[in-house]
């Protein structure tokens, strides 16, 4: 069987001061990150697309997302990588356990966790669909959480968290947005998502993600593991073995969604083939 592989690789090293009252949050990492796993979907057959800063924006990255839901059939896959900012929402419909909502930091404006699980629902039954997130509080940014909190020595490095005082006059200036946004995704559609959505995340909602040295802490070590494609396990194993490199205040969670009839977390990672 013939199997479509297309994926988007999304790296923010600075946000628009025009969309986050001003803060432009800049990181050094992300970009080679999301470089990274654009060259690591690309050895493996993805038709990749990079979105680099600026051009990824919440339009664009929506419009992809769509596209690929479009175009993909059972048994194909689609790989999401997104490396940037990371910020929470308080939760007015009560629909998340710890009572936020997570967000990533696009370039012009925030994508809340609410409005990736309308966009999953557009895949079709037998979709594999995978996110790869190095962002703080990224935890449950495909709307469950799993794994469990392991690790090493704690480490410091530049946080990809908005900071706190910025966060809450974000809050307070653009609550109706968020409210606007939240009520748009949940009235998309009140269908379960029907493909199957597996997400591996550079901690948990509790943490945040750190950069140091030109990469993700996180991206850093799934590039070890990796291996440069020597790495044959499954998603499991790939995440068990990211967190062994991981310091004990950053954890890695492994999470899928959807159709739990398909074992994608057994599956070879990241691979089309199965």
């Amino acid at each position: 069987m013939n199997v479509r592989a297309q994926s988007l690789h999304i790296g923010i090293n600075e946000c628009s001061p025009d969309a986050y009252n001003g803060w432009t949050g800049p990181l050094t990492g992300c970009e080679p990150d999301a470089e990274a796993m654009h060259a690591i979907a690309t050895a493996l057959g993805y038709q990749s697309l990079l979105l680099k800063t600026a051009h990824a924006t919440r339009d664009r990255v929506r419009h992809e997302i769509t596209s690929a839901a479009t175009e993909l059939s059972p048994g194909d896959i689609f790989l999401l990588t997104y490396a940037g900012h990371g910020n929470t929402w308080k939760d007015d419909k009560s629909d998340e356990d710890d009572g936020f909502d997570e967000s990533w930091c696009l370039y012009d404006g925030e994508i809340i966790d609410d409005e990736l699980g309308a966009l999953w629902r557009q895949f079709q039954r037998g979709v594999r669909v995978v996110v790869i997130s190095d962002s703080c509080h990224s935890g449950t940014i495909t709307r469950d959480i799993g794994g469990s909190p392991l690790g090493t020595d704690t480490m410091t490095g530049v946080e990809r968290a908005m900071p706190g005082d910025v966060s809450a006059a974000l809050r307070r200036a653009q609550r109706s947005v968020y409210r606007e946004r939240k009520a748009d995704a949940r009235s998309q559609s009140n269908d379960a998502i029907a493909s199957t959505v597996l997400s591996i995340s550079g901690c948990r909602d509790d943490e945040k993600s750190r950069e140091i040295d030109g990469h993700g802490v996180f991206t850093r070590a799934l590039m070890k593991v990796w291996d440069d494609g020597h790495f044959s396990g499954d998603y499991k194993s790939l995440r068990e073995q990211i967190v062994m490199q991981m310091p004990a205040n950053q954890t890695p969670q492994l999470n899928v969604i959807g159709d739990m009839m398909l074992d994608l977390s057994a599956q070879p990672a990241l691979r089309p083939e199965v």
